[in-house]
């Protein structure tokens, strides 16, 4: 096989789809991890955390949350860093096994009663470590998918391997109602939750063996042997265009997936009352299909379009859908396993292609800390505090706010799509290095 610099490649190695599944299955973890994380937290706050409150309880569980996230960007400096100076397979592995580890840990901790304030601090410190493993994650693995898929079919490529996030939805809404009709929510709330984590861990060691058998990214390899760039900092006030980009863009995408992929169920069965939460959990599930669908699709208009256009029309589709849908869903006037769906068909557009797209705005030497930093802040301080600031206003009685909340962040995210910079377009197979890539030199 043949393998030149990055636009030129030869088209469809076998090779090209060992990487994307060693991308994939990092999304796969990832996606599972906090996404059980965040539907179970009804379930294990009540034996981790302390307090007589359930609502009290629950609120301490997306604390801790949310804390996990506000390690993102550290994570993606650290292993960003790695990645970009020691190479992408190199980070993708490490952050895997720290990231199993602290599911692990997390299935195994004692109760409150047992060990009392430990059991908390545990968890929390469980989520900082969670957080920093997987700070870099999507934009290592989307740099590594930049740099190995064939030209003509990377945003296909991308929507697959970001597809592995909604296949964490349907393997832990799954996981999630299979236990729930085994054991039922009192079973679930007296420990049968940490099946779900244990079983995390597993899939985290099955990505470590995957990630192990992949290759380096060429383009990597030739980058290191070349000429000395300029520092990384010099690099990032160049690039400072495509930086603000991306953490416009990454707010409205990521407040859009958490509402949908991780609270809509609760929504629905908290907040609204509509079904319970073993309705919600099958039906989400018939939601996800359609999205991984509208996932493929995404990525073949970007390919034949350009993943511009295609990002800014599914950004005009969240900011318009999102209210009335949910308002449907509150009147009675469309059912959950209709409005599920259809809403997370809407965000599958953006978000299908959103992680190369974003890589491909930077240079080879600041691809993953480029695209990482301001993902990781803009998820950090808009998607994970999503879950509790929406549980909050529906304990408030404000539960109609929250689906305002989503068309803000979409309409923020439009605005960041105004600056990428004009070489990103159009459609192209070969995308020359981002502009202002090297800063001027005295």
């Amino acid at each position: 096989m043949t393998t030149t610099p990055l636009g030129t490649r030869s088209a469809a190695p076998p090779a090209a789809r060992r990487e994307l599944l060693a991308a994939t299955a990092g999304a796969l973890v990832e996606g599972y991890d906090w996404g059980i994380y965040s539907t179970l937290a009804v379930y294990y706050s009540v034996q981790v955390f302390p307090g007589q409150s359930p609502t009290a309880k629950l609120l301490l569980a997306f604390a801790s949350f949310a804390a996990g996230f506000l390690m993102r960007p550290f994570g993606s400096a650290l292993f960003g860093r790695i990645s970009d100076t020691k190479g992408r397979r190199f980070a993708l592995t490490l952050g895997m096994a720290v990231a199993s580890l602290a599911l692990l840990f997390i299935a195994v901790v004692p109760t409150y009663a047992a060990i009392g304030a430990a059991s908390p601090i545990i968890v929390v410190l469980a989520r900082l470590v969670q957080g920093l493993a997987m700070g870099g994650e999507k934009a290592i693995a989307a740099t590594y998918v930049v740099e190995t898929a064939p030209p003509r079919r990377r945003f296909t490529y991308a929507a697959i391997a970001y597809c592995g996030d909604v296949l964490s939805g349907i393997v832990g809404f799954g996981t999630t109602a299979l236990l729930l009709a085994i054991f039922g929510s009192e079973g679930m709330t007296n420990g049968a939750w940490r099946i779900s984590f244990g079983f995390g861990a597993l899939l985290g060691i099955t990505a470590l063996w995957i990630r192990s058998s992949a290759k380096e990214s060429a383009v990597f390899l030739a980058h290191r042997n070349s000429a000395r760039e300029p520092r990384t900092r010099a690099l990032l006030r160049a690039n400072a265009r495509s930086v603000c980009a991306v953490f416009l863009l990454v707010i409205g995408g990521t407040t859009s997936y958490y509402f949908g992929v991780t609270y809509l169920p609760q929504y629905a069965w908290r907040d609204l009352g509509v079904l319970s939460d073993t309705a919600a959990d099958a039906y989400i599930n018939i939601a996800f299909v359609a999205m991984f669908a509208a996932m493929l699709v995404s990525g073949r208009l970007a390919d034949r379009f350009g993943p511009l256009r295609v990002t800014r029309a599914g950004i005009i589709a969240v900011a318009v859908c999102t209210v009335p849908l949910m308002l449907a869903l509150r009147t009675g006037a469309l059912p959950f396993f209709v409005v599920a769906p259809l809403y997370l068909i809407v965000i599958a557009f953006p978000i299908g292609i959103s992680n190369v797209f974003y890589c491909q705005l930077f240079p080879t030497a600041i691809r993953s800390i480029g695209m990482g930093i301001p993902n990781a802040v803009a998820v950090a301080a808009f998607g994970g505090t999503l879950p509790m600031v929406a549980t909050a206003l529906g304990e408030g009685g404000n539960s109609i706010l929250v689906p305002w909340l989503i068309t803000a962040a979409a309409v923020i995210a439009f605005g960041g799509s105004l600056l990428v910079p004009a070489v990103h377009h159009r459609a192209v197979t070969a995308w020359p290095e981002a502009p202002a890539a090297v800063p001027p030199t005295s």
